[in-house]
């Protein structure tokens, strides 16, 4: 299991520090995926719910949505936000190697997540596997480290605590059109489409 885990400290100050900022994202992500009501949804990455939170008042009591994760802290907030709906289930999962059977999911996605990945061409190719002949999937990443709030801000802190080891994920990831057109289609996505956007956030002093 590879990717970044949040411990619970990081995970219970998660929303106050990006929450808005992934927020924002979701609307995007939701059209992109084309979700409707009654639909299985998996959503990769999940965090503490946001967007799981957002799908489900879309898809609605007829629908239900899978929160997955790998950090056991992160889902565990989730649970908290949305854990007396339903229509709401719950896996502690490394996306780069779900449990799920083949084609489970109507709808698969992923917010913020993929450059977080060891292998993100591995997690693309899972998702694939889990989704249901004519499913979509939706991802969002940031497009380059230069335009990441988190790659911006964590070589700060290694000056200041030094990493162990050498950052990767977020700090080195390409988020360009063309590389995840590759990545989609080498996972064997069909009419894969993408969009550039540029939000502005503003979050809590660190």
């Amino acid at each position: 299991m590879s990717g970044l885990q949040y411990e619970h400290g990081a995970a219970t100050g998660y929303d106050r520090a990006v929450g808005n900022l992934t927020r924002q994202l979701v609307p995007t992500l939701f059209k992109a995926a084309g979700l409707e009501p009654g639909q299985r949804v998996l959503d990769v990455g999940s965090g503490t719910g946001i967007a799981a939170e957002g799908a489900a008042a879309i898809v609605g009591a007829s629908g239900h949505i899978t929160a997955t994760d790998i950090s056991p802290a992160m889902l565990e907030q989730a649970r908290q936000r949305l854990g007396k709906s339903a229509n709401f289930a719950f896996s502690v999962e490394d996306a780069q190697a779900m449990t799920f059977p083949d084609a489970s999911f109507d709808r698969v996605i992923c917010n913020m997540a993929v450059m977080y990945f060891g292998d993100p061409a591995r997690g693309l190719t899972e998702m694939r596997r889990v989704l249901r002949p004519g499913g979509r999937v939706a991802i969002s990443v940031n497009t380059s480290p230069a335009t990441s709030m988190i790659s911006r801000v964590l070589p700060i802190i290694d000056r200041f605590v030094p990493n162990a080891k050498e950052r990767s994920g977020p700090n080195s990831f390409d988020g360009s059109e063309r590389h995840l057109r590759d990545l989609l289609n080498a996972a064997g996505f069909v009419d894969v489409a993408t969009s550039v956007e540029t939000l502005r956030s503003i979050g809590p002093s660190p």
